[in-house]
């Protein structure tokens, strides 16, 4: 069955519900004309060995790894949960459903590294969405105070098939940081139209309280 695997650096889970849950409505309007498997792999203090949790919804499978913080050696065991959880995911939903036709990266950190492992192993393209300023010089977090991270991003972004930002500058601003020369096509965060949609014109007034 033909689907497209979404690899998510941010995604809503038990840890943050909150945290991506604009990369979920995206998976959602996705999962409208496609098959769409998710996975999202986070660090939680409530668990004490690995877990995996699946959730089933309309077109769409959400698989979401959770794996506990360690008192020594944090940094070098999470990276050791995050590729073990991964591959176990990853085997689980080839077993049941064979290759995807995409690879979808939401968020470049991390889950970019995996669409690189299944270039390289599989042969599988990949197109980015990024939602991040840690593009932006402006921004606390600029990527490129952080050189080995910053040397992978680029490397993830020039190994893409594609960039989808969500808008027209963010797209400009990587293709100058990586010095990238590939279709940029901006695709914006989804917005569930039958909650917010254009309404007609009040013909009176509107009165508004706020309590402050």
């Amino acid at each position: 069955m033909p689907y497209i695997i979404k690899l998510a650096g941010w995604y809503p889970s038990k840890v943050d519900a909150l945290n991506g849950d604009f990369v979920q409505r995206h998976a959602k309007s996705i999962a409208q004309y496609n098959t769409v498997v998710v996975i999202y792999v986070v660090k939680s203090n409530a668990v004490t060995t690995p877990i995996i949790e699946k959730n089933e919804l309309p077109n769409l499978t959400e698989y979401i790894g959770y794996y506990p913080k360690k008192k020594y050696f944090d940094v070098i065991q999470s990276q050791l949960y995050f590729f073990v959880i991964f591959l176990k995911i990853w085997r689980q939903i080839i077993t049941s459903k064979g290759l995807p036709t995409l690879v979808h990266v939401n968020i470049v950190w991390r889950a970019g590294l995996w669409a690189l492992y299944l270039k390289w192993r599989y042969k599988l393209l990949f197109v980015i969405t990024e939602n991040s300023t840690t593009y932006y010089p402006e921004d606390e977090g600029y990527i490129k105070k952080k050189y080995f991270q910053f040397q992978l991003t680029k490397l993830i972004h020039k190994q893409a098939s594609m960039l989808l930002p969500v808008t027209a500058n963010l797209g400009k601003v990587c293709t100058h940081l990586f010095h990238l020369n590939k279709k940029i096509i901006v695709i914006p965060n989804a917005v569930n139209t039958q909650l917010f949609c254009p309404t007609p014109k009040p013909t009176s007034p509107i009165k508004i309280i706020h309590i402050g």
